[in-house]
């Protein structure tokens, strides 16, 4: 569970989902069965960010062999 302190960073939140929620729609609006984006963090953790707004780590990978 996520816990926040900052209302700047839920709004943060708020505006990535709704960006991802478009990006998703265009998608599907194109043709195209799956769509995902990659976000690595500060530990150079990789995250695969589906269009269902689900988070879920994948085996960590060193941002350079990226």
């Amino acid at each position: 569970m996520l816990g926040f302190t900052d209302d700047n960073e839920v709004e943060r939140i708020s505006q990535f989902a709704m960006a991802m929620e478009r990006l998703s729609r265009r998608a599907r609006e194109a043709g195209l069965d799956d769509v995902a984006l990659v976000a690595v963090d500060a530990a150079d953790s990789v995250y695969v960010l589906l269009d269902t707004l689900v988070m879920r780590p994948v085996p960590t990978i060193p941002v350079r062999e990226i």
